[in-house]
């Protein structure tokens, strides 16, 4: 664990020593003593003291003078510049660092450090970096090629998560997956928010890069045959439209195989009960088996609150959307399903499409309306799918069942959970 940092030294340095113009420090003049934590962190970022695997938060720490969670940098001067540049060279020139999120030096905005740490970094043989987490680095347009370069400079590098909502060139976009290529050690990429993350990843697995219409259905492909993309989560926030539904249907069939299914998570977190309808209908077809990509789907609510439990569904359409088809849901490779802020209709065509199913394994329910019918479906469920290993539901504002039925719903709960090692996680109110 690193140490806690000290409060500054300042009997040697007064509040108008602290930060004198470059130009008044001749080579005669001695400079004001660092503070004990600027001393102590380069100390151990060059390997004299206890070796640093991590940094701090820098603006949470007695450093935070020097990096100021939201001040410009125009404002940071004189002597103050100086030991700020003094410090990122001495990060981007370890060798012990393991992990590095940017935003522990400048909360999240690297345009602030950004040439500084790129330039020590890409130029340390020596690195032991394994992970590195690089949020909003392209507003520069030699950010592609710094990216590259940091990569290029890490051998051991294993984990890589990029976050961006600017636009990138295609020449960065090529330079990146170059790298990306090159790389012999990067097990994980995470691309968060990234608008040219498709072309990046089928430009890195594919070489090239047909533009959106047949974007994301390439990608797929892609991840089928080669072997380096294995496990993939797509993740979608704040509503999903309908070009995002058929893309992310393009690439969900398109990776599906007889001989070689890479695994895929996807999730969608909602803020409108009406945004179910186009995750529901790509579940129907993972149930179905029609999908036989995703081993992790899950539907999610964000904002839900209680005003929203009566919200209903048109039961018709779920009917439609959910149904079977006559499939018992056996080709279905689906293994985890969790499911969060569903209504009554909602619960109850999930659950009559699961009664089938011989595959999953992890099945999490939370529901604030649910009917007696529902438990009479998880009683089939419990009672036909031997493989189900860890089931979990949380229900609020429900009316209990006839004690009968609730009896044996528990009963049967807990001789089925004892009998096939299930890890019981129940949550009523």
């Amino acid at each position: 664990m690193d140490p806690v940092y000290e409060e500054p030294e300042t009997s040697n340095v007064s509040e108008t020593d602290e930060e004198p113009e470059t130009s008044d420090v001749s080579e005669t003049d001695e400079e004001p003593k660092l503070p004990s934590a600027v001393q102590d962190l380069i100390r151990r970022l060059e390997g004299k003291r206890e070796p640093i695997t991590s940094l701090p938060n820098l603006s949470m720490t007695k450093l935070r003078k020097f990096f100021p969670d939201s001040a410009a940098l125009s404002t940071i001067t004189r002597w103050r510049s100086q030991v700020r540049l003094r410090v990122l060279e001495a990060i981007g020139n370890c060798n012990t660092l393991k992990f590095l999120d940017v935003r522990a030096i400048c909360d999240g905005d690297i345009s602030r450090c950004w040439l500084n740490l790129a330039s020590g970094l890409r130029g340390n043989s020596k690195s032991k970096l394994q992970s590195l987490e690089l949020w909003e680095a392209w507003g520069d347009s030699s950010a592609g090629k710094h990216v590259a370069d940091m990569i290029n400079s890490a051998p051991l590098l294993q984990t890589l998560r990029l976050t961006s909502r600017s636009k990138l060139d295609d020449e960065a976009v090529g330079m990146l997956s170059q790298a990306l290529i090159q790389s012999s050690s990067l097990q994980e990429l995470r691309l968060k928010e990234v608008a040219w993350g498709a072309a990046l990843l089928l430009k890195a697995l594919a070489g090239d890069d047909d533009g959106w219409t047949r974007r994301w259905q390439q990608l797929g492909e892609v991840m089928r045959d080669n072997a380096i993309a294995t496990d993939i989560r797509v993740e979608y926030r704040w509503g999903i439209d309908e070009d995002s539904r058929k893309s992310t249907e393009a690439l969900a069939c398109a990776a599906s195989s007889d001989v070689k299914d890479p695994t895929v998570e996807l999730a969608f977190t909602h803020s409108r009960a009406h945004d179910y309808g186009l995750p529901l209908n790509l579940l129907g077809r993972v149930l179905r088996g029609e999908i036989r990509t995703l081993k992790s789907f899950y539907i999610l609510r964000y904002g839900y609150t209680r005003s929203d439990k009566d919200t209903r569904s048109n039961e018709d359409g779920l009917e439609s959307i959910l149904s079977m088809n006559g499939n018992s849901g056996e080709t279905s490779v689906l293994k985890k399903l969790r499911l969060q802020a569903f209504n009554k209709d909602n619960v109850k065509s999930v659950l009559r499409c699961l009664r089938g199913n011989t595959n999953i394994t992890h099945f999490s329910l939370s529901s604030s309306n649910i009917g007696e019918d529902a438990f009479t479906d998880l009683m089939g469920i419990l009672r036909g799918n031997t493989s189900l290993t860890h089931l979990a539901w949380h229900l609020t504002g429900f009316r209990r069942p006839k004690l009968a039925t609730w009896r044996e719903f528990h009963n049967l709960y807990h001789t089925t959970g004892s009998a096939f090692g299930m890890k019981r996680e129940k949550y009523l109110y």
